[in-house]
């Protein structure tokens, strides 16, 4: 099994050492009090209607889980304060901007695509290959992460994530070898969904265990009407274009995703769900290593584990509404890496999307600059993380008929 700890490099160390000796001395550089950080978020943007309070029940869980789960040293517990900041601030935002613009949220979407399947089963490279359409648009980090600006102050957005990328780098370096992640890039909509508090990425980047036990049990019929509240204003930034996103938490939740955007075209992708977790296992291994005093690989696992259960159990179950079903094509991983370019022609004769001649030397060029392990090769086993191949194949058996 892999170690439950890293040492971190030596400045993040210092680092880390100067603000657990600020904080002995009484003042508190990482206090997460939920009303002190409602106040902070407040004094931000100017704004105290935070809308809907069915946020609180995600956000008071996620408190209470960071505290009895997650063992975050300082570096975590000042970069899980910002976060946590950052998406209070988002979502007082999101309540003004319906107030003061309400004909973006009565404005319509173009048929965007969605992707989903469970994670690594191959979703971030059909999105990337699908916004290499001139047509097409993914939406990227900076503009998921933080959707609004504050109005009356410099939009530093787009610097903002890239600095926070670039700060967080050198504490998991091999990152890059199992997803890469750009401010300007492309990536899942589960960071948008963050201001709802009701969102897979608090578990992605925090062993918040009781959090994620938590959150999928949940019923998200309220945060999938705020996303398609949200998508309409992306939207607004390419009004001429369908939007490409993908999130495997979408997976389980095909119904509400088509209540929120009905005219979704919506690809599901078949990868063997035993090679997906173990590799999922790697990367969460690596972003939870970067924030915590002691990774608990083994709960890590069998907390992940239950998540891709959940995600084969509860897309079957929606599959099992005809109108669910008939707006699902299925795609299979192997196909997909073996013949990209064959696989979205397919894609697009199915959905009835025209093809150009321009979107398929687009691909040419595409698959040219990003050949397989670019930045390195990404090996796992699920014995790092106190499973068997034999076992979990036993497991998804049933699930994946």
């Amino acid at each position: 099994m892999l170690p439950n700890y890293a040492p971190m490099p030596l400045r993040y160390r210092i680092i880390d050492a100067l603000g657990s000796g600020i904080e002995k001395l009484g003042i508190p550089l990482t206090r997460m009090d939920a009303e002190r950080l409602h106040q902070l978020a407040e004094r931000e943007t100017g704004l105290s209607d935070f809308g809907d309070p069915y946020y609180r029940a995600g956000f008071d869980t996620l408190l209470q889980s960071i505290e009895k789960d997650a063992n975050l040293h300082f570096f975590g517990r000042f970069g899980t304060r910002m976060v946590l900041l950052s998406n209070l601030s988002q979502r007082l935002l999101f309540v003004e901007a319906q107030k003061r613009k309400p004909d973006v949220f009565r404005s319509g979407i173009n048929a965007p695509f969605f992707i989903v399947g469970v994670p690594r089963s191959g979703t971030t490279i059909l999105q990337r290959m699908l916004s290499a359409d001139p047509d097409n648009t993914g939406i990227p980090m900076w503009r998921l992460y933080r959707p609004f600006a504050i109005d009356g102050k410099k939009d530093d957005r787009l610097a903002l994530t890239r600095w926070e990328l670039q700060f967080r780098r050198p504490i998991f370096p091999e990152m890059d070898s199992k997803h890469v992640i750009r401010e300007d890039t492309e990536e899942e909509c589960i960071w948008m969904q963050a201001l709802t508090f009701h969102s897979v990425s608090f578990w992605v980047v925090t062993p918040v265990f009781s959090y994620a036990e938590w959150f999928f049990a949940q019923d998200q019929k309220k945060c999938y009407q705020e996303y398609g509240l949200l998508l309409k204003v992306q939207q607004q930034a390419t009004p001429d274009k369908r939007l490409v996103l993908k999130a495997p938490d979408h997976t389980y939740h095909l119904d509400a995703l088509l209540s929120a955007v009905p005219n979704a075209r919506i690809i599901q992708l078949h990868r063997d769900p035993t090679t997906c977790l173990t590799s999922a296992n790697s990367m969460f291994y690596s972003a939870h290593r970067a924030v915590t005093h002691n990774v608990n690989v083994k709960r890590m696992a069998e907390t992940n584990k239950k998540m891709y259960t959940c995600y084969l159990e509860g897309g079957r179950r929606c599959r099992e509404d005809p109108v669910v079903n008939n707006a699902v094509l299925d795609v299979q991983y192997d196909q997909m890496v073996n013949d990209p370019l064959q696989t979205i022609k397919d894609i697009y004769a199915h959905f009835g999307v025209s093809w150009t001649a321009q979107y398929e030397e687009r691909l040419k060029t595409f698959a040219n600059l990003h050949p397989k392990d670019k930045h390195g090769v990404h090996r796992y086993t699920p014995e790092q993380f106190g499973q068997s191949a034999e076992e979990l194949d036993q497991h998804f058996a049933p699930l994946i008929q």
